[in-house]
């Protein structure tokens, strides 16, 4: 099943207001692997771009 950005925002956001790993997949049904893989590419997405050589 693929998620949409704005879910798996709506997921990181509730895990980094404190919320436990277990609470994450109780209200998402996401679990600590999937969550940390969609981290992960939103900050490359969003992340600098490194500065041009030269």
């Amino acid at each position: 099943m693929a998620y949409d950005v704005i879910f798996r925002k709506r997921v990181i956001e509730y895990k980094n207001a404190g919320h436990a790993f277990k609470e994450v997949d109780e209200a998402f049904g996401v679990d600590s692997k999937r969550y940390y893989s969609w981290k992960r590419a939103i900050q490359a997405a969003f992340s600098p771009l490194p500065p041009a050589p030269g």
